[in-house]
């Protein structure tokens, strides 16, 4: 069975606070606050998943985006204090002004619309992620953020999911909740998607940690054949137990089958976790059947 983890983008960054305050958290006080070069993309597809929610353009080093918002979700932190949780997720975009002519690219000119990146087959998802505490006047302060793409997914189009935060929060470190997200991948039919956690520091920059594969399957290949294999697991913080580098251990159970050098094993196992001292990735110390 594979083991190949993927990469995810981890955040080093030098923190500062904030001195950004908000009168609400709607889009507009989103997007006007926290983006200082917005516009109005015209779209040459409109129909784009995603396309529900609250949009615009921003311009961001030298690039442009489509900007899309989530409605902020309360949940609790650490110390039991309200927290908002707001999650932008921006596209690339760029205008529709390249067209090949007699086999060279020409530039043309007086070009309004726009279209989704055609690279974005190999480009990474752009996820903002802002933490605000209300204040005594009732506005909003930023606590934390990502300052760098989380990475979490590909074909430029994030599969982080943010909704109903508060019951998918997990104490997986010492200063600091989190939560788990499953990013993954296929080819010809098959599937694999790698469990990850994103932390919800507030005294540095949100950022993320890898922990294994958490599901595979092969239906898409061979459908409902006697060949097609398939597992997937749940996860659980260890929070009675010692933590490593201030994260707790994770116990991740596992149920399925898989095929490996053309035979069907079974996987019906329950495996724990410990974090590593890079506080990146998880590693896993032991193993049983069940």
């Amino acid at each position: 069975m594979k083991r190949i983890i993927l990469s995810f983008v981890f955040l080093v960054l030098s923190f500062n606070s904030y001195a950004v305050t908000l009168d609400g958290l709607d889009e507009k006080s989103i997007f006007r606050g926290m983006y200082p070069k917005l516009f109005n993309p015209l779209l040459e597809d409109g129909n784009y998943t995603g396309k529900e929610l609250k949009n615009v353009g921003v311009k961001m080093n030298d690039k442009e985006y489509l900007a899309l918002y989530h409605p902020p979700e309360q949940y609790k932190n650490k110390d039991g204090e309200i927290r908002y949780l707001v999650y932008v997720e921006r596209r690339d975009i760029q205008l529709k002004n390249i067209k090949i002519i007699n086999g060279k690219f020409v530039k043309i000119p007086n070009v309004i619309v726009y279209g989704f990146s055609e690279t974005c087959h190999i480009c990474l998802s752009n996820e903002d992620l802002f933490i605000f505490k209300k204040n005594k006047d009732e506005k909003y302060e930023l606590v934390s953020k990502n300052n760098k793409n989380l990475g979490l997914s590909s074909f430029g189009i994030s599969t982080l999911n943010t909704a109903n935060l508060q019951s998918n929060i997990i104490n997986i470190k010492q200063d600091a909740v989190g939560f788990f997200f499953i990013i993954g991948s296929g080819n010809a039919g098959f599937w694999e998607g790698h469990r990850g956690a994103v932390i919800l520091n507030e005294k540095t920059p949100i950022t993320t940690v890898a922990v294994d594969i958490a599901e595979e399957n092969s239906e898409g290949a061979y459908g409902d054949s006697v060949l097609s294999t398939a597992y997937d697991s749940t996860a659980k913080i260890l929070e009675n137990e010692p933590p490593s580098f201030g994260f707790y251990p994770i116990e991740v159970k596992f149920k399925g089958d898989y095929e490996e050098d053309d035979k069907f094993i079974k996987y019906n196992k329950i495996k724990k976790y410990e974090m590593q001292k890079d506080r990146k990735e998880y590693k896993e110390v032991s193993s049983r059947d069940y």
